[in-house]
This record gives structure tokens, sequence and C-alpha cells, in this order.
């Protein structure tokens, strides 16, 4: 459509004309591209300018393709931090998970992207969904070996005795893992609640 030959051409001046003249913002496109809107579009390729663009036009942030995936679930697959904050803010839905149960914070540890997992946590992100193996955010940081995001969930109140399918807390896989610091910081901190933050404390 020629919406989308704008965006693939990075054409703000055709794009704001097509949409000035009647084209609609959240059209979709075909099933080869999932259903996709311009928004998901623009994120899948990573065009920025367009990104901004489509988001002041009215782009909803909330609208799922063909996948389930909202436009703020792919930025957080694709690491696009810039405008994470910027769909967060927009979005009413952070329950999005993909066909292994995966959600939003999920894919935050999986890519080790704190910042992505810090600007989530603030839009109030679920820190205790499991996928389907039973793992939270939490266990994935461990798996990781992230010591970082370890304590980012910590310090923000995570539940961490959460048990996976595999019968293991995030303590446990580090004890297993032989994650030495981690399994330190995880069993070794007492917390006092100020404001939204945990304070930790070694025992």
């Amino acid at each position: 459509t020629p919406l989308t030959i704008a965006i693939q051409n990075n054409d703000t001046e055709t794009f704001k004309i097509l949409i000035k003249y009647g084209a609609l913002v959240d059209f979709r496109m075909n099933s080869k591209y999932y259903w996709m809107t311009p928004l998901h579009y623009a994120i899948t390729i990573r065009n920025r300018e367009m990104i901004s663009l489509i988001m002041k036009e009215g782009g909803c942030a909330d609208l799922k393709d063909s996948r389930g995936y909202t436009p703020l679930f792919l930025a957080v697959l694709n690491d696009e931090n810039e405008y994470i904050k910027l769909l967060a803010i927009a979005s009413t839905n952070f329950k999005i998970v993909d066909k292994d149960g995966n959600g939003l914070l999920h894919h935050a540890c999986l890519n080790n992207n704190n910042h992505a997992l810090s600007l989530l946590i603030d839009c109030g992100a679920d820190m205790n969904t499991c996928n389907k193996d039973g793992n939270t955010p939490l266990h994935l940081s461990v798996l990781s070996s992230n010591k970082e995001m370890v304590k980012k969930l910590i310090t923000r109140g995570c539940n961490r005795e959460i048990i996976n399918n595999d019968g293991k807390t995030a303590k446990g896989i580090a004890g297993l893992k032989g994650l030495t610091e981690i399994f330190e910081i995880l069993s070794s901190f007492n917390s006092t609640l100020i404001g939204k933050y945990y304070i930790y404390i070694y025992i």
C-alpha cells in the first residue's frame, strides 16, 4: 500500500499527506506481514523517524498483530529502548506473552536489556509472571548470569520464592550453576520498603 511504501522509504512527507487525506494510521497490512499496523511495521524495520511520526499521528500502541504482539512487545523484542518508554506510557496492556509464555519482562531479561527492564517495571509490568517453564524474570536473569538484573528485580520487590516447573527457585538455579555472587545476593539480603523501592541490607 502507499503507506507501507512511505514507511519503507522513510518518506515522512508522503505519509503525512496520505493520513491528511484519509488513510488510516492503524490500517492492517496483509497476512504476509502478520496483519501488522504501520506502527508494528516501523518498529520491525527499526525506522525510528517513522515510529515517532506514526505515534504523533495517533497510532495505537495496544493493537495486536496475528501473532498476538503489540507494538510495545515488538519494541522490547528489538531492544528499541528509545521507544519502549513512550510506547509503555501509551499502552494499557502489559500482559502480552509469546507462544512460550514469555512476556515483556521475560524478553527484557532474555535480551539482557537492563534499561528496558527498569522502564517496564516503572510502568507497572508484573515482575512475578511465569512462562510455560514456570520461570519468572528473576529465574531468567539468573540463567543469564545477569547480576544487575537480579539486583534490580529484588530491589523492586519481586517474589524470590517462586518455584519453576523443575522445582527450582532463582536461588536454587544460582547454586546449581555455581553463581556464587548471585547466590549470595539472593540469600543474604533482607528488605525494608521505602516508597516504591526496597532497601536491602545484608544479614
